[in-house]
């Protein structure tokens, strides 16, 4: 009688733990259907927000003519570099060269081979009429005797000072203890260079009229390096 009635219990727990077991599983499946107004559950979507535009910056503004020609002044073809001093030469004899360009015209001055292009930039410089450029060519004549242009005596000659004609008597003085034909050559240009000056009194007439040549020894302004191009000859005007 015992047994029977423990085995009766037994199964009687057996079918309540049945019930209870499948009762969770249906309500949490319930659960997870009614989660969200009856609906089934479902993971949060990210909110993508939109990409931003691409900027393309600007283009760069166009270069003016002068630095066109500043540019073309550091080209490997010499016609092309004459071409182009000649040109800025032209502008700076209407008084329409700025100073970047006039800046590069110096450095081609002090760096260039080409006899035809130093002349074309001796030219251009001269007619510049700004201090710094007529110092640089001042400063040209401590170079070897055979490296002085008979074209940068000229412009000397038409618009140095007094201070001008001091450096050329002592270039003189050198160019008489050399006996070479070339160095003879250019002490009559000196001595004739000499004789324009003393002619003038010392006054920069052809320059007179410029608005570069405002009597202030300052090198040109706003005239970087990186307009200059490789190599750039800073002007230490006034030393």
């Amino acid at each position: 009688m015992d047994c029977r009635k423990g085995e009766y219990l037994s199964n009687i727990m057996i079918r309540h733990c049945t019930r209870a077991t499948v009762v969770l599983i249906l309500g949490a499946a319930v659960l997870q259907f009614q989660g969200c107004g009856g609906k089934p559950q479902s993971e949060p979507t990210a909110v993508q927000t939109p990409a931003e535009p691409v900027r393309t910056p600007p283009p760069p503004p166009p270069l003016s003519e002068g630095d066109q020609l500043a540019k073309q002044l550091r080209e490997s073809d010499p016609q092309r570099r004459v071409a182009a001093a000649n040109r800025l030469g032209e502008m700076a004899e209407a008084g329409q060269l700025a100073d970047g360009p006039l800046q590069q015209l110096i450095n081609t001055y002090e760096m260039e081979d080409s006899p035809d292009v130093v002349d074309a930039v001796t030219l251009a410089l001269g007619k510049s009429c700004h201090p710094a450029a007529l110092d640089i060519l001042v400063r040209s004549l401590n170079r070897d005797v055979l490296r002085i242009s008979g074209l940068t005596l000229s412009i000397l000659g038409a618009n140095g000072d007094f201070k001008t004609m001091g450096i050329l008597d002592a270039l003189r003085k050198r160019l008489e203890e050399d006996s070479r034909p070339e160095a003879q050559l250019r002490l009559k240009e000196v001595n004739s260079a000499i004789k324009q000056i003393q002619l003038r009194a010392g006054r920069r007439v052809e320059c007179e009229s410029s608005p570069e040549a405002g009597g202030t020894d300052q090198p040109p302004q706003n005239a970087s390096p990186a307009e200059a191009g490789p190599g750039s000859v800073k002007t230490d005007v006034g030393r």
